[in-house]
């Protein structure tokens, strides 16, 4: 318990202090961005996306003894939004699609990330200009398969599939209220959230990993689970040194009232770039997930990730990213 309210309290602080620092760096740059703001309240929709690419190569020809093997990875990102407003309703969406592979030596292709999420709000402005009444969606699943070993495919007859499009799937629809201090940050707060584990695929929910309960016989799994609770979903994106740096964070909190409420869950997301040239940055994304109900792989003691347990999970990708607006 002591160690879910320490990451909880490590994403908060990391949240807002983040935002605060940033606010108090340029105060003629905030100036300007107040201006922005009335551009940015137009009528109808409003496009866009970014597009990042990560790539690392390494050969070797007679290579010395203890030199390495041969290496290949690539990676991207791709991210695209669609908001509109319409009076006093608004209406936001996201779809991200990550992924990550290498291949070492002559061994089959290896998984890095893989990522697929979307995200929907509704809002309708109450009587005060700062509050919502909304409802927050969102969907996080995987692109491809995934084997034993963190593979794209089998490489022997007795490796099995762990994970794969719907299998798992994170669902969260959370109805509340939502405070949007500007156009940068807003919180969303809601006491009757609901979110759903699906698992699409009985093999893979039997291996017992993804959160969901046992069934009568003691022995399968079920491919689904219910939970209710309280959320608090914050967003913050903002630009800062004369549009140098670029900031997009998310944090996610859950409470499940119906199980071990004092088991928070985190899902806390930072995409932090540097613009390069017009419309090109170099971005460093960091993504920290933790659930007490989902199974992460840990170190064994020759450093192989060969056990599960409980903890948190955290993954970084570095890509030179293109952002445009449509």
């Amino acid at each position: 318990m002591l160690k879910s309210r320490l990451h909880v309290l490590l994403a908060l602080v990391t949240l807002f202090t983040t935002s605060t620092v940033f606010s108090q760096i340029d105060e003629k740059k905030m100036t300007a961005l107040k201006k922005e703001e009335v551009k940015d309240e137009k009528e109808g929709w409003k496009s866009g996306g970014s597009f990042g690419l990560a790539l690392d190569q390494l050969a070797l020809f007679n290579p010395r003894v203890g030199a390495g093997e041969n290496r290949v990875g690539f990676g991207g990102i791709g991210s695209v939004f669609a908001n509109k407003k319409d009076g006093r309703f608004t209406w936001g969406n996201q779809l991200t699609l990550q992924l990550g592979v290498q291949k070492i030596g002559e061994n089959k292709w290896q998984k890095n990330i893989d990522a697929l999420r979307f995200g929907t709000k509704l809002g309708y402005q109450s009587k005060s200009p700062k509050l919502f009444y909304a409802v927050l969606g969102t969907l996080e699943t995987q692109l491809t398969p995934t084997y034993t070993g963190n593979y794209l495919a089998a490489n022997t007859a007795t490796d099995k599939i762990n994970s794969k499009l719907f299998a798992p799937a994170f669902i969260e629809i959370v109805p509340g209220i939502d405070y949007r201090h500007d156009s940068h940050l807003s919180i969303l707060f809601s006491p009757i959230a609901s979110k759903f584990i699906i698992v699409a695929d009985q093999d893979i929910a039997n291996l017992g990993v993804f959160g969901t309960e046992k069934n009568s016989d003691g022995v399968t799994y079920k491919t689904s689970r219910f939970f209710f609770g309280a959320s608090l979903a914050g967003r913050y994106t903002n630009k800062f040194l004369n549009d140098k740096i670029l900031l997009n964070s998310r944090l996610d909190l859950f409470s499940n009232y119906l199980k071990d409420p004092q088991n928070i869950d985190v899902r806390f997301i930072n995409d932090i770039g540097v613009a390069v040239f017009k419309k090109i940055s170099i971005n460093l994304i960091l993504d920290y997930f933790y659930d007490n109900d989902v199974l992460v792989q840990k170190k064994d003691a020759n450093g192989k990730y060969s056990l599960l347990g409980h903890g948190g999970s955290l993954s970084e990708q570095l890509v030179v990213k293109y952002n445009t607006t449509f």
